[in-house]
């Protein structure tokens, strides 16, 4: 029996998409029998950010149909995304909040916050600009443990979809609810205005008489509801309502791209930009979800494809994100170049790159194999010279590291 896939005609497929649909189809068939139906959204993608810090391959933009008989393992963890209760939060408040209000959040993974503008002329052509915040953040701190349980356990999707709506929290009432609280307390904390307006889950489980939905990177949608797709980090977010009844879900973003934007790409307004209204915590002077454009390059394609019809586009003036440290090391060498910014290009850079001192790691590689080559191009670089080696890692000169990449 054959598992129907639904694959939108938006969506763009390459090599590692390709093979990644291939492995899930082929955990799926070990089971084909109680999986009823696999959808692939336009915003299909390996999810490079949350795969790295997983060290195998993790989706994003699909959802899985299967019955409730279905026994889960960590092989599904490809799609069944780690980022347990990902959802968003859009408030509505009265002015516009200072940028100090974003720091100290403790965020985490793929993790933002910021303040949004929607701008509309009124009835004598001025503009009026609205403001919003949106709080975008999942339930993993509190919920990892239970999602490595429920894999190894092999539980079912219909015993996980009860405890995903039953379980207890002290101050909420399932898995979806405790979510939207902790983003509540979020907003909250920047702005005692805030009113929520808008609220979805786009990593969630959902479930009718038979059957359980795992959503990944998706939007669960009825008639009544505006569908939130993000346009990247540094492009806002989409409003839109559907006329297609048909659709369940839709897409929750324009995807994740395989590749990063290059500091030497932007001009001196777009490094302003990402100096002067993003943020984020930890000790590098660049951030992974900021530099990562959407995957999505056919807008309108996929407008047409979901019936969207355009309500209102929020664009940041500024956010938070999470840190990228844990990213660091898995980075390809070549991706550090183009996302450690220079001088020039912003305030925060520095003349090193940092990298761990293993042979494990690839520039650590290519500096011993290229190592005499190094030493005569740069006289005054010594490997193990203290003022390169700090707590265990290279600090290695920008021209150097350029070198051996």
């Amino acid at each position: 029996m054959s598992i129907q896939v639904e694959k939108s005609p938006s969506v763009t497929f390459d090599e590692k998409k390709t093979a990644a649909l291939e492995s899930i189809l082929e955990t799926l068939n070990k089971q084909a029998s109680a999986v009823k139906s696999v959808t692939v959204l336009s915003n299909f993608s390996v999810d490079k950010e949350s795969s790295n810090l997983n060290n195998q391959t993790i989706v994003h933009g699909l959802v899985v149909r299967v019955g409730k008989n279905y026994k889960l393992s960590n092989d599904d963890k490809i799609w069944f995304h780690p980022t347990i209760a990902k959802g968003r939060s859009v408030y509505e408040i009265d002015n516009a909040t200072a940028k100090s209000s974003f720091k100290g959040l403790n965020l985490s993974t793929t993790d933002s916050v910021g303040e949004y503008t929607i701008s509309k002329p009124d009835q004598f052509g001025c503009e009026k600009v609205e403001h919003r915040i949106v709080v975008s953040v999942s339930a993993k701190s509190l919920l990892t443990d239970k999602y490595n349980e429920w894999l190894e356990s092999g539980i079912t999707a219909g015993e996980l979809d009860l405890q995903w709506k039953r379980m207890k929290f002290n101050n909420a009432y399932s898995i979806a609810k405790k979510s939207e609280l902790m983003r509540d307390e979020i907003a909250k904390k920047i702005s005692a205005s805030a009113t929520l307006i808008h609220s979805d889950t786009i990593n969630g489980v959902f479930s009718d008489v038979s059957d359980v939905y795992f959503a990944n990177g998706a939007v669960k949608s009825t008639a009544a509801t505006d569908i939130l797709v993000k346009s990247s980090s540094l492009g806002g977010y989409r409003l839109y309502k559907s006329t297609d009844s048909s659709k369940k879900f839709f897409p929750a973003d324009l995807g994740i791209s395989d590749a990063y934007y290059a500091w030497e790409d932007l001009t001196q307004q777009n490094c302003e930009r990402i100096v002067n209204t993003c943020m984020w915590e930890g000790s590098l002077p660049f951030n992974t979800s900021v530099m990562q454009p959407p995957a999505i390059k056919d807008i309108k394609g996929m407008e047409e494809n979901y019936e969207f019809a355009l309500q209102d586009i929020l664009r940041m003036r500024h956010c938070a994100f999470a840190p990228s440290d844990q990213l660091v090391d898995k980075i390809n060498p070549s991706d550090m170049l183009k996302l450690t910014p220079t001088q020039q290009q912003s305030s925060a850079a520095r003349e090193f790159i940092d990298a761990p001192l293993t042979m494990d790691h690839a520039i650590m590689k290519n500096l011993m194999n290229n190592i005499d080559s190094v030493q005569n191009h740069f006289k005054n670089f010594k490997l193990f010279n203290p003022k390169y080696v700090s707590n265990g890692r290279l600090h290695i000169p920008r021209e150097v590291y350029e070198h051996v990449v």
